[in-house]
């Protein structure tokens, strides 16, 4: 396989997350904030950094190997486990003090939550499959499709801190498969490039045979740094590489 399309993700300081009317269909788990209660699949875990927002829907925050994120894994074989730490944040639907949110935005009371879905919109439930896509931005990703509300946003962008291991592939700086923090567009007028409604899981560029982390465990640690406190997802999952006609675009 050859990668020679592919850009470095030297050159990736960050990346827009934008996406319209999601709402995020199918079950799935969700994280709980208030009293660290979870509905669906959840339990809790350590927070992460924080990342600057963006301005302009100019892309921001999302590295992969270069930025740096704190957060814990969890071994094999754990199910999916949320936790959050709330203040008086409330939510109020689509519409909060008259601005508009979309892109994984749920109408849904206080406390805040959290759900991550793959690709295909299915739950990211403990050994729920995870695959690799070639993302809009020509970069290889394994999507985190987020869904999430029971808060007053403060602006139309809201950090996340995501970290991903995968045992003999934990070789960025930070001594993980993937860290670092997203500044994730939440409003709903489309602007010009990076990808929107996901939370992209970059592969690092050093590995030479992307399809040699299929069926590849993986700890999925994200963090939701909400107005009211951060709300937290752990979930293991497992990654998908098979090639497809769309790699074709990523270089693959």
């Amino acid at each position: 396989m050859t990668f020679a399309f592919r850009p470095s993700l030297a050159l990736l300081a960050s990346f827009v997350l934008v996406a319209c009317g999601d709402d995020g269909g199918g079950s799935s788990s969700e994280t709980s904030g208030g009293d660290g209660s979870t509905s669906g699949e959840a339990s809790t875990s350590s927070d992460a950094s924080t990342s600057a927002g963006t301005s302009e829907g100019t892309s921001a925050g999302t590295a992969s190997g270069g930025s740096t994120s704190e957060g814990t894994s969890t071994s094999a074989g754990t199910s999916a486990s949320t936790s959050s730490t709330s203040g008086d944040a409330t939510g109020t639907g689509s519409t909060s003090g008259g601005a508009e949110y979309c892109a994984g935005w749920e109408d849904a009371p206080a406390p805040a939550f959290l759900a991550l879905d793959n690709l295909m919109m299915e739950p990211l439930v403990p050994g729920a499959t995870l695959p690799l896509e070639c993302g809009g931005q020509g970069l290889f990703m394994f999507g985190l499709y987020p869904r999430f509300g029971g808060f007053t946003p403060a602006s139309e962008f809201l950090d996340f801190s995501v970290v991903v291991d995968v045992e003999g592939f934990n070789d960025n700086p930070e001594g993980h498969f993937f860290s670092g923090p997203v500044s994730y567009y939440l409003g709903c007028e489309p602007i010009l490039g990076g990808v929107g409604g996901v939370l992209p899981v970059i592969p690092w560029d050093e590995i030479p045979d992307l399809t040699a982390l299929d069926g590849e465990p993986a700890q999925v640690h994200v963090v939701m740094h909400a107005p009211g406190g951060d709300v937290t997802v752990d979930v293991e999952v497992v990654l998908s590489a098979v090639k497809d006609d769309g790699w074709a675009f990523c270089g693959g």
